[in-house]
C-alpha cells in the first residue's frame, strides 16, 4: 500500500513499507487464533491499524514510526 503524500486531502505521511511489512506479520501470526478477516487502515501520521470486528472478538493494533525516523510532509 503506497499512498501519494497528502493522499488524505490534508497533508497525510504515506504508510512506511515496515509498518506495512509489520501489519502483515502480525496478521498472518493471528489467522490461527482470530477466524475474522483484518482490516488495515491508515492513519495521517504515517501509521497503520489493523483491526479485527468478528462475533467475539474486537482486536484493534496500532502502528507506527519510532520517534524522530519520519517527518511530516
Amino acid at each position: 500500500m503506497m499512498l501519494e503524500p497528502g493522499w488524505d486531502g490534508y497533508r497525510g505521511i504515506s504508510v512506511s513499507r515496515d509498518n506495512c511489512n509489520l501489519a502483515n506479520r502480525i496478521a498472518g501470526a493471528l489467522e490461527d487464533v482470530i477466524k475474522d478477516n483484518p482490516q488495515f487502515i491508515p492513519g495521517g501520521d504515517g501509521s497503520i491499524q489493523v483491526e479485527y470486528h468478528g462475533k467475539e472478538h474486537i482486536v484493534e493494533i496500532y502502528i507506527t514510526q519510532k520517534r524522530g525516523q519520519r517527518r511530516g510532509v
